[in-house]
């Protein structure tokens, strides 16, 4: 199975989050130096960018924290919206360039906290927008108040009101809504590939017949394990298992019942070991359990556990075949590698098989 190629575009929340929000602050310094030279009496209208703009930098503060939760761009998205509606009042609600952020500000929102809040955010500015033209066309505010000579401060008729407020709405409502679907789309497309990866690392480290881990996982996950057993609460012990009598099932019942009867063996065991430890296919009939905070004797008893489980299982299958487990225990050492310790469990399980089989044998020699 060949992994999928990942999408052109990737949603990286994090650096989504520190988008807006250097957007936020890029805003605000606008406000600060570029707009006053367009629009002087602006500088008035600096106490409260600074207002702004220091919530711009907590809010960076709080991404970098990973604090804040849903709150946190919903606050923003209504702080973008005020300071945008606030700047239009000043300059020119009907005759200024910058209602085009209101666009800017949905398709970000969308971005960073969704589609929904993104939709929510443009019905919010175009709420905001709508009441400002309405407010200064009846006359209850005044029509751009700080706005240049240049630009007309004649408020507009109510006539227009419903083509200012509906194409900037709708500007703002389609963009949202348009980088949503894609957004969307894209989210989906990356929970694929996730999921499309995990499936080639399950097959990287799976054995394919019976779904436990195979033996390069087991090679990694020992050696992992010995390089912290210089800490005494970190031990690991390997126990190996050699099943006895398997070969005559093949010989009788055919590889797919002699198949079906080591899957049927490798559930067994994952079920009779505890969530930490890790069940491996070494090879043919071979098992490996890695049994992890386990001493020697430990170990053993847990062996034992194992090997009635295979007894049991293979009593079930046919009690003629008798198969059963010789299993070797052997104890992770400071200094040990991978096949140092997997060397004493296998000793230990063939010493385990010569003396008749279906017992385990750790440190000195024990029946089941």
């Amino acid at each position: 199975m060949r992994p999928k190629r990942a999408h052109a575009l990737t949603l990286d929340s994090q650096r989504l989050n520190f988008a807006a929000g250097a957007s936020r602050v890029f805003l605000a310094v606008a406000a600060l130096t570029v707009i006053p030279a367009l629009y002087p009496s602006v500088a008035q209208l600096r106490p409260v960018i600074y207002g702004y703009l220091g919530v711009a930098l907590v809010a960076q503060v709080l991404i970098w924290l990973g604090r804040g939760g849903w709150w946190r761009p919903l606050l923003g998205g209504f702080a973008d919206c005020a300071i945008l509606t606030l700047l239009l009042h000043h300059v020119g609600s009907a005759s200024s360039f910058l209602v085009t952020f209101y666009a800017f500000g949905a398709v970000l929102n969308t971005l960073v906290v969704g589609k929904r809040m993104g939709l929510t955010m443009s019905i919010v500015a175009t709420a905001m927008y709508g009441t400002l033209l309405s407010l200064e066309s009846s006359g209850v505010i005044p029509y751009a108040p700080g706005a240049p000579d240049w630009i007309s401060k004649t408020a507009p008729s109510p006539a227009m009101l419903v083509p200012l407020v509906g194409l900037t709405g709708l500007t703002t409502i389609v963009s949202s809504m348009i980088v949503g679907g894609l957004v969307a789309r894209i989210r989906a497309e990356e929970r694929e590939l996730e999921r499309a990866n995990r499936r080639l690392t399950d097959l990287s480290v799976r054995d394919p017949l019976t779904g436990v881990f195979n033996r390069r996982y087991l090679l990694d996950e020992l050696g992992r394990a010995l390089l912290e057993t210089r800490d005494p609460s970190a031990t690991v012990a390997v126990a190996m298992l050699d099943l006895d009598g398997f070969k005559p099932v093949n010989d009788t019942y055919g590889h797919l019942r002699g198949d079906r009867l080591l899957c049927d063996i490798a559930d067994g065991i994952r079920a009779a070991v505890r969530a930490d430890d890790f069940v491996c296919r070494f090879g043919g009939d071979e098992f490996v359990v890695l049994l992890f905070g386990a001493d020697e004797q430990t170990a053993e008893d847990r062996a034992r556990e194992i090997a009635e489980t295979v007894r049991r299982i293979g009593r079930k299958f046919d009690p003629a075949c008798g198969v059963t487990a010789s299993v070797g225990v052997a104890v992770g050492r400071p200094g040990d590698d991978p096949a140092d310790v997997l060397r004493r469990a296998d000793a230990r399980a063939y010493s385990a098989k010569r003396a008749g089989g279906d017992r385990v044998v750790g440190l000195d020699p024990q029946f089941v």
